[in-house]
């Protein structure tokens, strides 16, 4: 059984279930996958994955039917990236390469030194969802709207939340600081230009959070991004 491609479906999914999929769907189904009758593809849902097949097929129109459950969510620890909007291309490829790393929300977050303003909803929901699709990953990740940095971590419920700091030399992304039971966790990236002294004075008075080096050299935001979640995934993975 060869497995054509991954297809996001928000919808709750069953045994032998009759799938018919959005127009937009299947355009991508029929137009540019093109596929055939009795082809498999799998279909998440944010909760778990259904291997399905094409059980009917038109020019324009197509219908799938579940046939097994391939695997369930298990992940326990989830990650949320709080970070200054980049320009488009960096910021797009932030969402991409942290989609597939494994984080589930990111926060847009107006700092100091953020010289972006507007964002692309739409644009970064789809990245973040064709980016799933690609990975094989089961959940989608959620992208917030931009809040300012002091209100970002009011009443957060996170178990300890990290941030990049040049400031930091000796502190670092490590199985020290992950436990067994972590819940939830966060990773705060500051702008270029790093964050400002009120903004240091937040993070520094919270025991909450955590400050670590991620080397010896000035990385980018979208640079530093992408290294803090890949770090912070594999100690996590390995707890």
């Amino acid at each position: 059984m060869k497995i054509k491609s991954r297809v996001y479906i928000d919808r709750e999914l069953s045994n032998n279930q009759l799938i018919i999929p959005s127009s937009e769907i299947q355009h991508y189904l029929i137009r540019v996958l093109r596929c055939n009758l009795n082809d498999f593809f799998s279909v998440f849902n944010g909760k778990e994955e259904w291997i399905t097949k094409v059980s009917k097929l038109d020019k324009n129109y197509c219908e799938l039917t579940t046939l097994k459950l391939l695997k369930k969510l298990t992940d326990t620890c989830r990650v949320d990236l709080f970070i200054s909007p980049l320009k488009k291309s960096p910021f797009e490829f932030v969402i991409q390469k942290c989609s597939e790393l494994g984080v589930d929300e990111f926060h847009p977050v107006h700092m100091h030194h953020t010289n972006k303003g507007n964002l692309d909803y739409l644009r970064l929901e789809t990245i973040a969802k064709e980016s799933a699709e690609q990975c094989g990953r089961i959940t989608v990740p959620k992208i917030h709207k931009v809040k300012k940095f002091e209100e970002c971590f009011k009443d957060s419920n996170y178990d300890f939340i990290i941030y990049c700091s040049l400031n930091e030399k000796g502190k670092h992304i490590n199985s020290k600081i992950i436990k067994k039971d972590t819940n939830r966790v966060a990773i705060v990236i500051g702008p270029e230009g790093d964050f400002s002294k009120s903004e240091f004075k937040q993070l520094e008075n919270n025991d909450k959070f955590y400050p670590v080096s991620l080397g010896t050299t000035v990385l980018k935001s979208e640079t530093a991004a992408i290294v803090a979640t890949a770090l912070l995934k594999n100690e996590i993975n390995n707890a």
